[in-house]
């Protein structure tokens, strides 16, 4: 930017981007394209540009806020402003024109997406609060590690040593929630660096250099009131922080906040992703949804409660990352719960089936042998737990002449039906038939067959 320097092209006055829902004016006093300054938007037609106005409303990209979009216009020309970034303390809109073109020297009015900008507000004030809240749950041995605030979502990472239990996040979350409901003034005074510092309860990021005078942000109470008495231990109570962004007037504005995910992203660095407003709204009810449904086949008397639960983790997968982390445990516990009632549901079925089936396959082999059958297979149908449908049994084919035993498996993993073989011999040589049941001992009844050979 030395260029505009040379030039004397003066900084941006970038004072209004504080203001909201006006429509300001402004010069255009540069125009950057590929490297170079340009005179007219002619030169670069199509492209993507850059303009440098005498004073803006925009807000530039900065301390973890995204910047504002909107356009710059006139009655000859208009230009969507895609991105917005600072050089030097020049402002440099980017975008595109979609009508007329523009001189260096023309005016054009400045107009800010405001609506878009009321996203992002929530979510910038709502992250000083999280610090706040984090400092009061946790403790002082942590520090704002980086930020991220755009109009979806704010991202805040935090220096501490371990995951945060749900309880705390539960703290974390309630805290942030008391002040949105209480409806405090956010509060900005710009102060000498020197005098701000000095106030008790300021939560500032380590190593970061500030401007002198700064902009001072309190959430609760006027900072007027901290600078004229900065000890004073009562301003722990409130949220202070040095900041340039575009903030809410009242913590109302926020409507709501929900904490998406906790997370680890380096050594001793936690991640907090979190939503405000309609965002936070819509998460919370679409993790109700779940608990809803969840609750309903609980309380169901009949349906197939295993394939129910599938489907609803299945469905959970692609949503959990919508829903508030607190949400999620409380859905997670209720799946968990649903699993243990399913499996104690196919547990009792399978053993009442498995008393059934066997009392079917010792009376059809006794009545086999009476008939001189030497051959027969059953197919019987015990439940689905793995403990009763896997008896394990064991088939020892008898070889007539040489008499060699072959033991052979049947693996049952998972299947509905219980495949029972009974092979028969001929008359000359005993049916031996032998079957063992490891867990299910208890269900075979006495029978007058003291060998069964099954498969």
């Amino acid at each position: 930017m030395a260029h505009l320097q040379s030039v004397g092209i003066s900084p941006t006055n970038d004072e209004p981007k504080y203001t909201w829902n006006e429509v300001s004016s402004g010069t255009v006093k540069a125009l950057f394209h590929d490297r170079k300054f340009i005179e007219t938007s002619d030169e670069c037609k199509g492209a993507t540009f850059g303009i440098i106005l005498d004073k803006t409303s925009f807000y530039a990209e900065s301390g973890g806020q995204v910047d504002d979009t909107g356009r710059l216009f006139n009655g000859d020309f208009v230009f969507e402003v895609s991105k917005c970034q600072t050089y030097g303390g020049y402002v440099v809109h980017f975008g595109t024109v979609s009508k007329g073109s523009i001189k260096v020297g023309h005016s054009v009015e400045v107009s800010v997406d405001y609506s878009r900008r009321s996203l992002i507000a929530p979510n910038h004030t709502t992250t000083h609060m999280l610090n706040f809240a984090l400092f009061k749950v946790l403790g002082s041995g942590l520090d704002q590690m980086g930020s991220l605030v755009d109009a979806e979502k704010l991202r805040f990472d935090f220096s501490f040593n371990r995951a945060l239990k749900i309880e705390e996040l539960e703290k974390i979350q309630g805290l942030i929630n008391e002040q949105i409901s209480k409806e405090l003034s956010v509060f900005v005074k710009l102060s000498p660096l020197e005098a701000a510092l000095k106030i008790c309860s300021l939560r500032a990021i380590f190593g970061e250099k500030y401007p002198d005078p700064v902009r001072v942000v309190c959430v609760g109470h006027p900072v007027e009131d901290m600078l004229a008495d900065p000890k004073n231990d009562k301003w722990f109570n409130f949220s202070v922080e040095f900041c340039g962004g575009t903030h809410l007037s009242n913590t109302n504005q926020a409507t709501l906040f929900s904490i998406i995910s906790e997370e680890s992203v380096a050594s001793g660095v936690r991640r907090i992703i979190a939503f405000t407003g309609q965002a936070a709204q819509d998460s919370v009810d679409l993790g109700e949804e779940y608990i809803s449904t969840l609750k309903a086949l609980d309380e169901a008397e009949s349906g197939d409660l295993a394939s129910s639960i599938a489907a609803l983790r299945r469905d959970l997968g692609l949503a959990r990352a919508k829903i508030p982390v607190i949400q999620l445990k409380k859905i997670e516990n209720m799946i968990d719960g649903l699993v243990k009632k399913s499996n104690k549901l196919a547990k009792d079925n399978s053993k009442a089936n498995a008393g059934v089936a066997i009392e079917i396959a010792l009376k059809t082999v006794g009545d086999a042998v009476a008939s001189g059958k030497t051959f027969l297979v059953l197919d019987l149908d015990v439940g689905t737990d793995s403990s009763v449908m896997c008896l394990h049994v064991l088939l020892l084919t008898v070889c007539r002449r040489s008499r060699m035993l072959l033991p052979r498996y049947w693996k049952l993993m998972r299947r509905l039906q219980f495949f029972l073989l009974v092979a028969l011999t001929t008359r000359s040589w005993p049916m031996l038939v032998y079957l063992l049941h490891c867990k299910a001992r208890s269900l075979m009844p006495s029978h007058g067959f003291e060998h069964v050979w099954v498969r």
